[in-house]
C-alpha cells in the first residue's frame, strides 16, 4: 500500500484566516453568553426566582448555541476560501 492514496493536507494561508475571524471565534461565546444573560436578568427583574433562574440558563445556552453557529459559519467560509485558493494555484 502506498501513501499516494491519501489526500494531501491543506496548507493554511494567512490570507484565508484573518485576525478578525480568530478574534470573533474566541470572543463570541463569552460576549454572547454574558450579553444574553444580562438581557434575561433585566427582563425578569420583577419575576420569581424560579423564572429568573430558568431564563438565565436558557439565555446562557442560547448565547453559546449562537456562538457555535457563528463558528460553523466561519469554518464553512474558510473551506470556501481554501477551495478557491487551491483552484487558483492549479
Amino acid at each position: 500500500m502506498t501513501n499516494n492514496d491519501k489526500k494531501p493536507k491543506r496548507k493554511l494561508d494567512s490570507t484565508v484566516i484573518s485576525k478578525k475571524m480568530l478574534a470573533i471565534a474566541f470572543t463570541a461565546p463569552f460576549v454572547l453568553s454574558i450579553s444574553f444573560m444580562a438581557i434575561a436578568f433585566f427582563a425578569t427583574l420583577n419575576a420569581s426566582d424560579t423564572v429568573q433562574t430558568i431564563s438565565l440558563v436558557v439565555a446562557t445556552f442560547l448565547g453559546l448555541g449562537l456562538s457555535i453557529g457563528i463558528i460553523f459559519f466561519m469554518q464553512k467560509r474558510i473551506n470556501k476560501r481554501l477551495d478557491k485558493s487551491e483552484k487558483e494555484s492549479t
